[in-house]
């Protein structure tokens, strides 16, 4: 199972490989015009390219002329009041990315995953991070948007989340607040991605073939056929990817196709499709603790790390030593994530005068997500031994002579959805003017947006278990006299259902790929019984109430409305947003201006299983604003400076006291500045920028459950908020950052970017929660007592029985006493009562005399009635520091890119590609140290900031084309390159600390090893 030695998987991509062939030979043979169609005059070409559609970069360069990411209308960059970044295709295909994520995070320097996330930093290819996202500056950037308005969800679920790039042109950064056009975003930036179009009056297609060392098989066809009143363009991907873990890796498959038409010679209408479809199998790290002896130093340890400090080779798991390749593949399809993807989209645009263009934007999404969330542990054969040679105990209900992977209890999927649609409509204005010696261009927009989610495409979702069924496929429920039938019992735990609990198979002497049944399958059968998939939670109309908007019946403890399992569709959430912006060249062309203004409505309401779980944001209006200026200082420089303003809606809306939290926002509380040059007549860009501060005010963070129990403990009384109590608080911090940025063509075979970037940024204000008391009882002269005055009677000897005897007074005294059944038993941390047998007694509701319990939340922790000393001061638990760093991001990144083609000689037709990536002064996460008294509790830890030591990573491509391909003529072009990644194979092991605690170890690579990536494309 060495994953450099792997067999080639089975053939998946050959249908596809053979519809691009015949669409692209299509496009070859297409019967010719009697009469030579003449090149579109400029008149033409001028109302083909409407105020909203950015210019096609002819001449392969780096840098891209104008973007409509800001405002919706076009804008030449170099006039631009902001900071903005675009990466063409060509730059896409020369670094041989796949994907969104893979351009961004690598070379933009203010792109990172998610900067909540801390696992992030350990993630590697193959693994799933369900806290998927993309950071700007340090603070989330939102969802990548698609021709400004909604985008395509993630097909695949990693640290950054990952957003295949076959059916785009380009990616534009829009960094800073940006309130404009997109209504609810982030305070860190905008990414937004550009469709490939369907041209008018042009026929080409291309074909494209990639492979790795690793098994990946990558085939993508791309074609257009457009005549002077329709077009059409289609877009065709078909991958197996793998990893160099091996069995990593999955399935994605896409189909793109836009059909444009124009209905006049100023009106034109796309509509758009794409579906992909993406089966992955991901890695499963297994405890190791089976494998060893109870006295064995390995046992608790990290299994990867263990694995990449080279401790594993010992462990008897499989036929062959176990090692990090290998170490994370045995679970195949019972670890993997299958996630489809639907975009729909309609765009109108129109000249509707000389001076009014529109612009109407239609746009419907649907994803669906099964993840296998079954509980999964490697199991050693019977008969085993461990690595000291003494017989192996750990095998459990192992049926195999050979290790086996134990999945279930209960077999089961999470299924989440997600659902988007919206319409915007906008209005672009364009006039010229001129008055006295005051001449100049001016672009006014105005439009509005309204947008609908809900579903929404979450971390909780819908649990859907494997139930015995007849074989009809009807689901069969035990009632509590024994008998069975088809009519659900909601009276019964699990509605009386008996759920599929544990499978097993054996991996030792090989890896299966499809082990026992497709998880997800809707009907199997399992030892010839039936199963059927459905949700472990019922809905039923008729149930809808105020605090039950879905009807959920509970499944755990009827009686006592308890549910188990997830049930969660993730926020409901209504937008809403109308804006205004004008962009004006003053002087001709030397000074120019953006101003703008927005207003923003949203609503959100969150469900949850559990009545009453709710938690809703209240409508308000938001506003927003943009204003900038750039002035033409040199005719190859350009000053500029801008500020605004952002506010994001949020799906989890409670606070750790169940309080709703604010939206975050962001300012800019001085205007970011910058240069931008322009040489060479267009063919050499840079751009200088200083943040010095932008302020972002009311992130939504997830502070843990830990800080939730310490602070508002679930008490006898329950919580403060209730059900709506969340671990999430909000803090406010800063970003700071300086960018440089330069791309050029020097000449026609030379392509060059280089990128610098600085960021930093901090918490700026404390937050600290006062802990409440939610254990109070009705207390008289140290006795327990009901509310009418009555003591509480308990049995002395601790049973809690309805038959056992009462024969003894509750008093303060046994819940003092540790020896006492009825010891308080208080939560060190919280003061929260821990004891079952005192919380299931005062708890206890008497028809005559009520309930010990006062049922009161949010008094003092100093309100305590037992003994119990708060480990705080004051009561007060401080979660973040004023001071503390912004963190998930380097302070510093380096980038390079290099391309150079041969024009003549021997060496005609050939390209040579450098790229140099250097990271350093990581800052990683925060990790937590024992405080003075030895704790390790989440509360009362130090936090120390861990970084990662500097990286630098060298990359190469040598490519080769040609014009002129025998038996497909002269209009065909032919290449060929092949791209080194890490090129030194420099990589080291890194051991790093946990976030949860310093003292607990994990480790990573600094780098992917070596990897090759060969490229082979066809051009008609």
């Amino acid at each position: 199972m060495n994953p450099k030695a792997l067999s080639v998987p089975r053939w998946r991509v050959v249908p596809l490989l053979l519809i691009g062939v015949v669409v692209a030979a299509r496009a070859q043979t297409a019967p010719q015009p009697l009469r030579p169609v003449p090149p579109a005059p400029a008149r033409e070409e001028a109302v083909q390219l409407s105020a909203f559609e950015v210019r096609a970069e002819i001449d392969n360069s780096y840098s891209a002329l104008d973007s409509n990411s800001l405002a919706a209308f076009r804008i030449e960059l170099a006039k631009t009041p902001a900071t903005a970044e675009v990466f063409t295709q060509a730059f896409m295909d020369d670094i041989a990315a796949t994907s969104i994520e893979d351009v961004l995070t690598g070379y933009a320097g203010t792109v990172t995953a998610s900067s909540n996330n801390a696992n992030a930093g350990l993630f590697a290819p193959g693994d799933r991070d369900g806290s998927q996202g993309l950071s700007i500056r340090g603070v989330s950037a939102g969802e990548i948007k698609r021709d400004g308005f909604i985008g395509v969800p993630n097909n695949a679920r990693t640290a950054s989340g990952n957003t295949d790039n076959f059916s785009i042109d380009r990616v534009d950064v829009i960094s800073g607040p940006q309130s404009l056009l997109y209504g609810s975003v982030g305070g860190g930036g905008v990414i937004n991605t550009v469709s490939k179009r369907a041209e008018f009056n042009r026929q080409r297609s291309s074909l494209k073939f990639v492979l790795d060392r690793f098994g990946t098989k990558r085939v993508i066809v791309d074609s257009s056929y457009g005549r002077s009143r329709a077009a059409v363009r289609v877009a065709l991907l078909g991958a197996e990817n793998q990893t160099n873990r091996y069995k990593l890796g999955g399935e994605l498959y896409g189909i793109y196709a836009q059909a444009a038409f124009r209905l006049t010679p100023n009106t034109t209408v796309r509509f758009s499709t794409e579906r992909t479809d993406n089966d992955a199998n991901v890695g499963f790290k297994p405890n190791l603790n089976n494998f060893l002896a109870p006295t064995d130093p390995r046992r608790n340890l990290d299994a990867r790390y263990l694995a990449l400090t080279h401790q594993t080779g010992d462990i008897r798991v499989y036929g062959e030593p176990l090692t990090y390749g290998n170490l994370e593949s045995a679970a195949s399809w019972f670890s993997a994530e299958r996630i489809s993807t639907r975009w729909n989209s309609m765009i109108l645009e129109s000249r509707l005068t000389s001076s009014l263009s529109a612009q109407v934007v239609a746009i419907y999404t649907e994803t669906l997500d099964d993840r296998v969330t079954d509980g999964r542990n490697l199991l050693p054969g019977r008969g085993s031994t461990l690595p000291n040679g003494a017989v192996n105990p750990n095998f459990g209900a192992n049926p195999f002579a050979e290790t086996a992977v134990a999945i279930g209890a209960p077999v089961q999927i999470n299924e989440q959805r997600d659902r988007n649609k919206g319409v915007r409509l906008a209005f672009v204005h364009e006039t010229e003017f001129r008055f006295w010696r005051l001449r100049g261009k001016s672009q006014t927009a105005f439009g509005g947006q309204a947008f609908h989610r809900g579903p929404t495409f979450g971390s909780s979702g819908m649990a859907l278990v494997y139930y015995q069924a007849d074989p009809s496929g009807n689901v069969l429920y035990t009632h509590a006299n024994g008998t069975q039938d088809t009519t659900p019992d909601y009276t019964r735990s699990d509605y009386g259902r008996t759920p599929l609990q544990n499978v097993y198979f054996p991996v030792q002497n090989g890896i299966p790929k499809h082990p026992l049944f497709r998880p997800g399958a809707r009907r199997i059968s399992y030892n010839g019984v039936n199963y059927v998939l459905e949700p472990r939670i019922y809905a039923d109309q008729s149930r809808i109430t105020t605090a039950n908007p879905f009807g959920l019946i509970p499944n755990n403890n009827p009686a006592a409305s308890t549910f188990t399992g997830n049930w969660n569709r993730g926020g409901e959430t209504h937008s809403g947003n109308l804006y205004f912006a004008n962009f004006t060249d003053w002087f001709d062309g030397r000074l120019t201006t953006l101003l703008g203004y927005s207003v923003t409505r949203f609503e959100t309401m969150n469900v949850g299983a559990g009545l009453g779980n709710i938690s809703i944001t209240p409508k308000a209006n938001h506003p927003g604003w943009q204003a900038g200026v750039n002035y033409r200082v040199l005719s190859w420089l350009r000053v500029y400076a801008v500020t605004g303003t952002a506010e994001q809606a949020e799906a989890s809306t409670s606070d750790i006291l169940g309080t709703p939290l604010r939206n975050p926002q962001a300012k800019n509380s001085a205007p970011e500045m910058g240069l931008k040059f322009t040489f060479l007549e267009g063919r050499l860009n840079a751009q200088l920028n200083w943040n010095p501060t932008t302020k972002t005010l009311n992130e939504n963070k997830d502070a843990g459950t830990a800080f939730r129990d310490a602070i508002n403990p679930d008490g006898i009384n329950g919580r403060v908020g209730g059900t709506n109590a969340n671990q999430r608080v909000n803090i406010d911090r800063t970003l700071e950052s300086k960018e440089f940025t330069l791309e050029a063509r020097p000449s026609r075979a030379w392509r060059v970017r280089l990128k610098a970037s600085q960021l930093a940024g901090e918490i700026t204000k404390d937050v600290t929660y006062r802990q409440n008391y939610n254990d109070q009882f009705y207390l008289n002269n140290g006795t327990v007592i009901y509310k009418d005055g009555s003591p509480l009677l308990v049995n002395a000897a601790g049973s809690v029985a309805a038959t056992a005897v009462k024969d003894a007074a509750l008093t303060l005294a046994m819940i003092n006493n540790p020896t006492s059944p009825y010891f308080a038993n208080p939560d060190p941390t919280s003061g929260r009562i821990q004891s079952t047998t005192l919380r299931t007694v005062l708890m206890a509701i008497d028809p005559a005399k009520g309930a010990a319990a006062t049922g009161a939340t949010g008094l003092p922790v100093s309100s305590v009635q037992y003994n119990f000393a708060t480990p705080y001061a004051g009561g007060l638990v401080p979660i973040y520091r004023e001071g503390e760093k912004n963190v998930g991001f380097n302070e510093y990144t380096f980038n390079l890119q290099n391309s150079y083609a041969f024009q003549s000689g021997l060496a005609k037709g050939f390209s040579v590609f450098t790229d140099v990536q250097t990271y350093a002064n990581n800052r990683a996460y925060y990790t937590n140290y024992p405080d003075a008294t030895g704790s390790t509790v989440a509360t009362r830890v130090i936090r120390v900031l861990y970084r990662y030591p500097r990286s630098t990573v060298f990359n190469l491509g040598l490519s080769y084309s040609r014009k002129g391909v025998p038996w497909l003529g002269e209009k065909c072009s032919w290449s060929t390159q092949v791209n080194v990644r890490n090129l030194l194979n420099h990589y080291r092991v890194w051991i790093v600390p946990t976030s949860t605690l310093a003292t607990t170890l994990n480790a990573r690579l600094s780098a992917q090893p070596r990897t090759f990536l060969w490229t082979n494309s066809l051009n008609f």
